[in-house]
């Protein structure tokens, strides 16, 4: 009986420990739709987004905001014994808010992107 117990938190620990792995901020879209383009500045767009993940300064004045989430979840077959070196993976999925301030200091343009991925680790789903 011991030893079953043993067994079942094991498996809960295993299961607490490795679910999901994120990274950067949640992007709230609601905020992302009162960037108004020709009239919203850097200053609003950051009082909305907050701080970008990346920002890029080109020579001409213009500015690229980037903001970005990515959130990764690991499939429960790679914590079965033999079964994840063979058949492992991860789902993930990720957003990216863009942001163009031109060298007037307005917004010149806002760009989303969503992507969904199943990622397939080991000796049979790698091969797909």
């Amino acid at each position: 009986m011991n030893v079953r117990f043993f067994e079942l938190a094991l498996v809960a620990l295993a299961c607490m420990c490795a679910g999901c792995v994120s990274a950067g901020r949640r992007i709230d879209e609601s905020k992302v739709a009162q960037i108004v383009k020709g009239e919203s500045t850097r200053a609003d767009v950051e009082r909305l987004l907050g701080t970008p993940d990346m920002a890029t300064d080109t020579g001409d004045g213009t500015a690229v905001l980037m903001y970005m989430h990515m959130r990764m979840k690991m499939k429960p077959q790679n914590f079965v014994p033999v079964v994840g070196l063979l058949a492992g993976g991860a789902e993930t999925k990720s957003e990216t808010v863009m942001v163009m301030i031109g060298s007037d200091g307005k917004v010149r343009d806002v760009s989303t992107s969503h992507m969904q991925m199943d990622l397939h680790t080991g000796l049979i789903g790698g091969s797909r």
